[in-house]
């Protein structure tokens, strides 16, 4: 079943994640203090390399490969990590110490293109579960005392992201192997520009100026929680679970979400300058900042994979884009929130007057633009307006992603040395050229579109991508593009599909 195994691959993926950051980096650190950043560059670096080829031609991305590829890097690199930390070797520990960053982003993104297969709800209650049940991992461990031994952890670790893929592999492979028979998404996106969300999108820049807040921040406040706080910090994503076990309306809303995610790291860079405050008994002021920023970056980390569900479910060709870009983005936020120590050790020896005023307009910064600037934005419209590249009659958002279905197959349904793959085949005979034709002249007279735009309606109407359009009118990838753009926003319409829908419609009148 995709939402149990994609649960199980998750939890098994949060595990490794925690292995990763209280037992094995630590170690790290002691051995080398740029072996991490140099972990958390090359995993942002690799996000992007991933995001770039997922929109320009994925074809390049084998999955099988890649995943079986990670998974044996990832044993060299935890056997380098532990070789050099035991025999004090710091080449060998720099030369392990990419490939976790980089391990950590790939099965990321091959976990959230599994969560296309999903409805929201079903991924909000299956990630929701994951995050719950880490937590119950990492109050286990913190119970515990002692850290996991360094080759525990790295056991631990090369051992969770094993199973995770063994999980989910059935799930994805299909849908890997659709999507590199498709056209890519960079010419998909010139015929059906609201299929695909642009790197540009206030969605993705959310999601690094939050990484980058929470990172800054944490890096003051420290990792390790006592038990007691280790329980109180899984409330709001435990919350936010039972809310969608019970079915309640909106519980899987985007926007509540980044709302319930936004206030908790508010809350917590409030309460940052009074955690040097002395206090008896329960110091709130020192350990409620931990608490709150650790919530609201896993809130917003619940918010993350949900919405590469939702912009996958609903344009299953852009879920391997939406899923790079997402952690592609989120990755350049950890690396701009990494180089918080630096800034820290740099502002301390200036004073705590110094560390405080930065705190403060870090706090500024995050607050104007989440409650200021996104104001009039919404989650959930943004997702909402994403429709199918090939729009299959009756298809909805909570379907599941099917690869033989009309949304995925027409380009594999052309063999070697065909042309293009169109939504809908040449005329048949004149006369249907002739209705097209007459859809296409009433098009342009009613909604006064220009000679050169009429004539990529008349392709367009035929179901032509953009390779052919720039080769019938000799013209760019980026003058048909915006062609297209001032095409559809003159109809009102958000797919070619809408748009042959409009053409047959005129013609028949």
């Amino acid at each position: 079943m995709p939402m149990l195994r994609t649960c199980g691959a998750l939890t098994l993926i949060l595990l490794a994640s925690t292995m990763l950051n209280t037992a094995i980096f630590p170690e790290v650190a002691l051995a080398s203090p740029w072996a991490r950043d140099i972990s958390t560059v090359c995993g942002a670096v690799f996000a992007i390399a991933v995001a770039v080829a997922a929109f320009v031609r994925p074809s390049l991305i084998r999955e099988r490969i890649a995943s079986l590829g990670l998974l044996a890097l990832l044993l060299l690199s935890m056997a380098l990590l532990c070789g050099g930390i035991y025999a004090e070797n710091v080449p060998l520990v720099v030369a392990g110490s990419p490939f976790g960053g980089i391990g950590m982003v790939w099965f990321s993104v091959v976990l959230g293109v599994a969560l296309t297969r999903l409805s929201r709800r079903e991924a909000l209650i299956a990630v929701g579960s994951a995050y719950v049940a880490n937590y119950g991992i990492r109050l286990l461990l913190t119970l515990m005392g002692a850290p996991v031994p360094l080759f525990i952890a790295a056991l631990l670790y090369c051992g969770a992201i094993a199973a995770a893929y063994r999980l989910i592999a059935p799930v994805v492979r299909d849908i890997f192997a659709a999507l590199r028979a498709q056209e890519p998404p960079t010419v998909l996106d010139a015929t059906n520009p609201s299929s695909f969300l642009p790197f540009s999108s206030f969605v993705y820049v959310t999601l690094i100026i939050f990484n980058a807040a929470c990172g800054f921040e944490m890096a003051q406040t420290g990792g390790s929680l006592a038990p007691a706080w280790e329980a109180v910090s899984f409330l709001p994503v435990a919350v936010v679970l039972a809310l969608a076990l019970a079915q309640r309306p909106r519980a899987d809303s985007l926007d509540n979400l980044h709302m319930l995610a936004a206030l908790l790291v508010f809350a917590g860079l409030l309460l940052i300058p009074l955690r040097t405050l002395p206090a008896d008994g329960i110091n709130l002021a020192a350990m409620g900042p931990a608490v709150l920023l650790r919530s609201g970056s896993d809130v917003f980390a619940v918010l993350i994979y949900l919405l590469i569900a939702a912009i996958g479910a609903r344009n299953p060709l852009g879920s391997l884009t939406a899923a790079a870009f997402a952690f592609a983005a989120s990755w350049i936020g950890i690396v701009i929130g990494a180089a918080g120590p630096l800034v820290l050790d740099q502002l301390a020896a200036e004073g705590a007057e110094a560390t405080t005023l930065a705190t403060l307009l870090v706090t500024f910064i995050f607050v104007a633009y989440n409650f200021v600037a996104l104001r009039h934005r919404s989650f959930d419209a943004s997702v909402s307006t994403v429709v199918p590249a090939y729009a299959p009659a009756g298809s909805t958002e909570t379907e599941a992603f099917d690869p033989s279905s009309a949304a995925v197959a027409p380009s594999l349904e052309h063999g070697l040395g065909e042309e293009e793959p169109s939504l809908s085949p040449e005329p048949d005979s004149p006369s249907d050229d002739a209705r097209i034709e007459r859809g296409c002249t009433a098009v342009a007279e009613r909604f006064g579109l220009t000679s050169r735009e009429s004539d990529v309606l008349a392709l367009l109407a035929r179901g032509r991508t953009s390779p052919v359009i720039q080769k019938r009118l000799t013209v760019s990838h980026n003058t048909v593009k915006s062609h297209v753009r001032h095409i559809y926003a003159k109809l009102d319409v958000h797919s070619q599909q809408e748009l042959i829908d409009l053409v047959d419609e005129l013609a028949a009148q």
